[in-house]
């Protein structure tokens, strides 16, 4: 019956907040004791959102694209810490206060204050506080008019992070998300690991604003381009019209009080300005109805869970002892044999993205025997057309033209050989994930036999594949720097002409050197930060599987050993539960 009525419940049909709030509050009750503390705690952070009638706007995106400087760029201040490499592992709340304050939350719930000025120690990477594994989130009040009327922001780890932790803490966030803003920068435009992150937002929340970063740190026509790319790769992801998504794009945010190199923008003319004005209609406008239903996708999700662990309860108390306790034994042994699986497709993983390298290489190698001849004979044709220009305009010239040149041969590549390479990377992922998705079907297929329990299918672990977005922004040549570091232009004109011309092929192979080294960290990066995060996710995954299926068989053991009578009151307790979840969590219209 319950099951019926949350699989038919429609997403847009929201019951009034009065409704929500007591059906949260009968969940929270019903999981503290099923045993399930975990979503205890979600449908506790769904009924504060709906008591403190706050809307969660959660900044996410890759490591390094901005978001905490868009945060403080934002509330006018300084607020959170910011870095060159990747700062926030925690995540951070800000929401209105009539003073600057802070409270740490620990994973139990517990919460304490902490100085303001201490924050870096508990959100940034680079810190080493005592135990950051017990600390859940921070909590921020800050006197910000953009956090007036009920707006908290909220500032999440980047997914990319050489952390892998920061990854997995930036995804949990995504349940509590009533609106999100995604932040991108032009270079490198959006990734498919990004790609795979927005639809997870938008599966959560159709209410998100795509941000496009340090604008000005790129010429307008290369920033524009950027965002083309990245506004056509996101609406086909999600499967929306081109025209209907857009891209705001913000100037380089230095925090207040900082000497800036050059001229600073304002918060009109940088951008901030327009996304603090979206962010306020979104409260005033449709603040209330945006805020129940975030609540009421929570409330089903949650729902679900429960009723999926309450019924694998039922079923393991229901075994008879003897088929239970060796169930219990098999079950351990098949979840080691998965890990030992986890462990092999790792390193499976490693040696292929190995192979995957060594491919890059030798493309690499290839282009540049292929590429050498054209591009000393581009160096030779720039002196001619150059004729008797001045010893810099010669050099410009010949910079402009081995620009080009170079940029047109690294796009060549990337439409063929680098789209080949990046196809070979996903292969390898992809085989590890259907080895370890095979190992979860037999699991799950094993649970069915032994106790008669059809377990919700999990997400497979082949949609977890992400691989890096194959796009480069190459630099042309830059031989006033090159050149003049070798002393050619101290020499008269002639001479540097015939120097130029001799050299070329020199010149030609140091440039498509530089340009080949710069390519293959980029990706040998991208391709390593990828696998960690990937594994991670892995990880994750199949122990999440793992533990809900052992505890739930180890705890039927313990309460069989207990008697008869324990046995009974458990049973009665999970119908007792299933039949609250049916009568009284679920409002009407929900």
């Amino acid at each position: 019956m319950i099951r019926s009525a949350l699989a038919k419940a429609r997403p847009e049909a929201v019951p009034a907040a009065v409704e929500l709030r007591s059906a949260l509050a009968r969940l929270e009750a019903i999981a503290l004791e099923a045993g399930a503390p975990d979503l205890a705690r979600e449908a506790n952070r769904a009924l504060e959102s709906l008591v403190r009638d706050e809307i969660c706007v959660v900044v996410l995106g890759s490591f390094n694209r901005g978001k905490t400087s868009l945060v403080n760029a934002l509330l006018g201040e300084p607020v959170l810490p910011v870095g060159i490499v990747p700062v926030t592992s925690v995540a951070t709340l800000v929401r209105y206060g009539p003073a600057p304050s802070a409270w740490l939350t620990l994973a139990d719930g517990r919460r304490s204050p902490i100085d303001l000025a201490d924050l870096p120690g508990y959100v940034a990477e680079a810190e080493e506080p005592t135990d950051r594994s017990v600390v859940s989130h921070v909590e921020v009040e800050f006197p910000a008019d953009v956090l007036a009327g009920g707006l908290v922001l909220a500032d999440t780890p980047g997914i990319g992070s050489a952390h892998a932790d920061a990854t997995r803490r930036a995804r949990e966030f995504l349940p509590r998300v009533d609106a999100a803003i995604f932040v991108l920068s032009p270079d490198p435009p959006v990734s498919q690991m990004e790609l795979d992150y927005l639809r997870n937002i938008g599966a959560e929340t159709p209410h998100f604003l795509v941000v496009l970063t340090k604008t000005d740190l790129f010429p307008e026509s290369v920033w524009r381009e950027s965002a083309a790319y990245s506004r056509r790769a996101i609406a086909e992801a999600l499967g929306r019209r081109e025209d209907s998504l857009e891209i705001r794009p913000v100037a380089e945010l230095r925090s207040p009080g900082v000497a800036p190199e050059g001229p600073v923008a304002t918060a009109e003319d940088s951008g901030v300005a327009a996304v603090s004005r979206e962010l306020r209609r979104l409260v005033e406008a449709e603040g209330p109805a945006v805020l129940r239903a975030g609540a009421g996708r929570r409330l089903r999700r949650t729902a679900e869970s429960l009723l999926a662990l309450l019924d694998l309860q039922e079923a393991a108390l229901k075994a008879p002892i003897e088929k239970l306790e060796s169930g219990l034994r098999m079950l351990e042994e098949r979840i080691g044999t998965l890990r030992r699986r986890r462990e092999d497709g790792r390193a499976l993983l490693v040696h292929g993205t190995r192979r995957v390298v060594q491919a890059l290489e030798g493309s690499l190698a290839d282009l540049r025997e292929e590429a050498l001849g054209g591009l000393a004979s581009e160096i030779r044709a720039a002196l001619d057309e150059a004729g008797r220009a001045r010893k810099r305009k010669l050099v410009a010239r010949v910079d402009a033209r081995i620009g080009a040149h170079v940029a047109a041969v690294y796009d060549d590549w990337r439409e063929s050989v680098g789209l080949h390479i990046e196809d070979l990377f996903r292969e390898e992922t992809q085989r590890v994930a259907e080895l370890v998705d095979g190992t979860l079907v037999d699991l799950r297929e094993w649970v069915t036999e032994r106790f008669g329990v059809h377990l919700p299918s999990p997400q497979q672990s082949t949609e977890l594949v992400e691989s890096p977005g194959f796009y480069y922004l190459i630099e042309g040549a830059r031989p006033q720097l090159t050149i003049q570091a070798l002393g050619f232009l101290l020499l008269p004109r002639v001479v540097l002409r015939r120097k130029l011309r001799r050299r070329a092929e020199r010149l030609a192979a140091e440039e498509l050197d530089r340009n080949a080294g710069r390519l293959r960290a980029d990706v040998a990066y991208r391709m390593q930060e990828t696998v960690r995060q990937f594994l991670a996710r892995l990880e994750e995954h199949a122990a999440a599987t793992e533990e809900a299926l052992h505890h739930a068989v180890e705890l039927a053991a313990s309460r069989r050993h207990e008697g008869a009578a324990e046995t009974g009151r458990e049973l009665e307790r999970i119908a007792a539960a299933r039949t609250r979840l049916g009568a009284s969590v679920l409002p009407k219209g929900a």
